[in-house]
């Protein structure tokens, strides 16, 4: 009897460990801007004004499980400091995804756990590009997957409040 309930036991703890989901939602991530020749190089503070008016988006993030890489308006002045006195001054954002209008799920499990952190919980907001923008971008499907990883919804799972979501009110 007591072998069978440790090996009961082993076999729940074993089924736990297997099903436990990674997320990388949230973890930290290097921006990118184009450089002319048609590469990437690290956004750094220069780059950006510190006013925490504008989203900073940036797509095929290897770093990143759906290769999103953002910084929203609320986060972009605590991230510019945070830049200008490291050692590489590269701008950090964190790793998001797309998500479903209203539904904030989509945005609840994180790196770390990170969404049982005061400030640092998620929700489905809209984010920088409207519909329309999307479509145009979308109209070829390379472009839409190499521009914004084939989602195709203006809404992202972020932390603070967005510029989008601050200028229309989230509609």
């Amino acid at each position: 009897m007591t072998k069978r309930l440790g090996l009961a036991a082993l076999v729940i703890l074993g089924v736990a460990t297997a099903c436990s989901v990674t997320s990388q939602l949230g973890r930290p991530c290097t921006l990118y801007k184009a450089t002319p020749d048609g590469g990437l190089t690290p956004l750094l503070p220069t780059d950006v004004t510190p006013d925490g008016h504008h989203d900073i988006f940036t797509s095929g993030d290897t770093e990143c499980e759906d290769q999103l890489c953002v910084l929203d308006a609320a986060a972009v002045p605590g991230a510019y400091q945070q830049a200008l006195s490291s050692t590489n001054h590269v701008l950090l954002g964190y790793c998001t995804k797309f998500c479903t209008r209203g539904s904030n799920s989509d945005c609840s499990k994180q790196y770390q756990d990170k969404q049982n952190v005061a400030g640092d919980q998620m929700t489905c907001q809209p984010f920088l590009l409207d519909q329309s923008a999307i479509n145009a971008i979308c109209s070829t499907p390379q472009e839409c997957q190499r521009l914004l990883g084939g989602g195709q919804s203006p809404y992202l799972c972020a932390r603070g409040v967005t510029a989008s979501a601050n200028s229309d009110g989230g509609s």
